[in-house]
């Protein structure tokens, strides 16, 4: 998205509405873009724990996978050649 301050504010508040929490593969789509419109924002630590929960809402979903590459693409020291 073009605009990640938007997709941040976006995300967090469908995120919070009760009524919009539709079942896991929602939920876990919604971390994990959550996660990335965290990074892209300057919000790393919440990234970080929006990441674990698309992991930890469906363990074994693309957005599970995606949120595990991300973590680790973070984690990884930068290469110096």
């Amino acid at each position: 998205m073009q605009e990640p301050e938007i997709a941040y504010l976006t995300l967090k508040e469908a995120l919070a509405n009760e009524e919009a929490r539709q079942g896991a593969k929602y939920l876990a789509a919604g971390y994990y873009n959550l996660g990335l419109a965290c990074r892209r924002t300057g919000r790393e630590a919440e990234a970080i724990r929006r990441f674990n929960q698309a992991i930890d809402t469906l363990p074994h979903s693309i957005y599970a996978h995606g949120a595990r590459q991300a973590l680790k693409k973070k984690s990884q020291p930068p290469t110096g050649d």
